[in-house]
């Protein structure tokens, strides 16, 4: 099970750009999702890619964009991901509680 290393309440995504040579028509699905706010958590894996982190950026309704495995960085009002297709970039908009460590069942 992975574990939440970190979540924020309210993030918007405000830009992705393609990394890989993803075909666009494969990619592109990833651009739905701009000016999308909702929360997004930062998982580890803690099984068979243990420690490697990924974003789950969900509104509980539906609309959700998982990212795949990547390196984050995290400032007072962005957090950026950049993973093998893409990189994500969010506005921290409300940090709510911290979650940090819970594991996810």
């Amino acid at each position: 099970m992975p574990i939440i290393v970190e979540r924020f309440l309210i993030a918007e995504l405000v830009s992705v750009e393609k990394l890989s040579d993803m075909e666009y028509s494969e990619w592109k699905w990833r651009e739905g999702f701009l000016g999308f706010q909702s929360t997004l958590t930062i998982y580890e894996s803690t099984q068979n890619f243990k420690g490697k982190r990924f974003i789950v950026f969900n509104d509980f309704s539906g609309n959700c964009l998982s990212t795949g495995f990547g390196e984050y960085t995290i400032t007072d009002d962005e957090l950026v991901m950049v993973t093998r297709n893409s990189m994500y970039k969010f506005k921290i908009i409300y940090r709510g509680e911290d979650y940090a460590t819970k594991t996810i069942n």
